[in-house]
């Protein structure tokens, strides 16, 4: 991650549908409150596109694809003023349309604590938390995103074998926990790409609890 950042032409002048203009910044700037700005530099960093939102109430968010196709929302959340100013709160979401079983939902929350999975509103989305109080470096935030990347495909593989391990070999007889997930039939694990969450970053966000 280092090596990504170290490389990465970080940072922002402007944010526009799926692009940045960029300058240099370093990763280990200090991010004092989150704001769409920061948070399309971190997505810059690591390589994922992104585009600014806002929900029906004004809530403003940032829609982030990775270049594995899975679209997250980063949403900055307990912020001290009107307007989403000084947020000290990141929340991370990541949605599948349909509910997953809720025994694999806490078996995947037991071994995995650095995210939290729930169903809600008939779908399965994945979350992450994080806080800027006293500062955190933008590096920091960039490797948050690239992580909850992983945990997804973790989360994908986890759901698909029903629970098996996830280090199962392509091909395996595991019986699938959902007959489809993220709108694509289930395959054996590791015969197939990530499975995009529901399509339209717009459409995706207004789904999401906030």
């Amino acid at each position: 991650m280092k090596t990504i950042l170290a490389c990465a032409a970080l940072g922002l002048a402007l944010i526009t549908q799926n692009a940045a203009v960029a300058a240099p910044v370093d990763a280990h700037q200090i991010v004092a409150s989150f704001t769409l700005e920061n948070l399309a530099t971190a997505a810059a960093g690591v390589g994922y596109k992104f585009e600014a939102l806002a929900d029906s109430n004004g809530t403003k968010a940032l829609g982030v694809t990775a270049p594995d196709g899975l679209k997250f929302i980063a949403q900055p959340s307990a912020c001290q003023k009107p307007g989403q100013q000084s947020c000290a709160g990141l929340t991370i979401f990541a949605l599948w349309s349909g509910a997953t079983p809720s025994d694999l939902l806490d078996r995947f929350n037991l071994h995995h604590t650095f995210t939290s999975v729930f169903n809600a509103t008939s779908n399965t989305i994945l979350q992450r938390y994080e806080i800027a109080d006293f500062g955190i470096p933008i590096g920091n935030v960039a490797s948050n995103f690239a992580n909850f990347d992983k945990m997804a495909q973790l989360l994908v593989t986890f759901v698909k074998s029903g629970g098996a391990s996830a280090s199962l070999v392509p091909g395996s007889n595991v019986k699938p926990a959902l007959q489809s997930f993220g709108g694509a039939p289930v395959t054996p694990v590791g015969d197939d790409p990530l499975f995009n969450p529901t399509a339209g970053q717009q459409s995706y966000f207004n789904a999401l609890p906030h």
